[in-house]
């Protein structure tokens, strides 16, 4: 532990997860010098399109070319691959024979100090860092309203296991959801969803990842679900989590399911490099 960080623990002043140096008591963030927070204001969210897993066979020999070559880097489907070749304007989305996609809101990428402020989140339960993740997250809410309605939208933070929550003491998806409702005034239900124990998902590839949380996800007793859903998490990866929610969600009889994340994991991070793939993201 440096100086610097036992002197604020000693005078009770917090310093800047990132660089270190004390924040301000007129600092625009709670966890973050105001250098480093502007570092991330004004950053555009991405906008994904969570789909099912590997679909039936591609109907032409143009589409299984490309399917063969995007889906040994990305692990996608040839429905995404689909939508990639179009405009937006021009696509169909209720085309999709699985399930119809999901919008994917994610405010930061996760590298560098993002993968780093999220740690501290998730594994140090650093409070003040959900703060400000939840703040810089307002805008990709927003940009779902795009594609869901919102008017009437009910924040869901994805649950923990009940073993994985009592190792780790908290929720961050639940954190993230509680100061998301603070700053939006949007509604949340932390409560209307249960998670079964399942393997860790950062050692799986993409397929494992689906395979592995088959069926993890219910309905909790007497849970009273709105028309729209927003799912929080913390971070984007392979879909499968919001995959197998959403699908969950639509059977009890939501209309529409939306999600909004901290951040979004990218090829070349090192949970990518653990088997994670990403899907293609289409233009916006």
């Amino acid at each position: 532990m440096n100086l610097l960080r036992y002197l604020a623990g000693f005078l009770m002043f917090e310093v800047c997860r990132i660089c270190e140096t004390p924040v301000s008591d007129t600092s625009c963030a709670a966890s973050l010098c105001d250098a480093c927070w502007q570092r991330f204001v004004g950053r555009v969210p991405t906008v994904d399109w969570c789909m099912a897993p590997h679909s039936a066979a591609p109907r032409t020999l143009a589409r299984a070319t490309a399917r063969m070559l995007l889906s040994q880097f990305l692990g996608c489907c040839d429905r995404i691959i689909d939508a990639g070749m179009v405009a937006k304007t021009d696509l169909n989305l209720s085309e999709c024979d699985r399930i119809n996609p999901v919008p994917v809101a994610s405010a930061l990428v996760y590298e560098g100090s993002v993968r780093d402020l999220i740690r501290r989140m998730k594994y140090q339960d650093d409070p003040l860092v959900a703060v400000d993740l939840a703040s810089l997250m307002v805008p990709a809410l927003n940009v779902l309203g795009e594609h869901v309605n919102l008017k009437q939208a009910v924040l869901v933070p994805i649950p923990l296991s009940r073993w994985r929550f009592v190792t780790r003491g908290f929720n961050q998806a639940e954190v993230l959801a509680e100061e998301l409702s603070k700053v939006t005034g949007f509604k949340m239900n932390a409560n209307a969803l249960l998670r079964r124990h399942t393997s860790a998902q950062h050692n799986l590839t993409r397929d494992e990842r689906f395979a592995n949380l088959f069926g993890a996800f219910a309905l909790a007793r007497r849970a009273k679900l709105p028309e729209t859903v927003i799912l929080v998490d913390d971070i984007y990866t392979s879909g499968a989590t919001l995959f197998e929610v959403a699908n969950l969600l639509r059977v009890a009889g939501v209309k529409e399911v939306a999600a909004v994340t901290a951040a979004r994991a990218i090829l070349g991070n090192d949970l990518i490099a653990e088997g994670a793939k990403p899907e293609v993201s289409l233009p916006v």
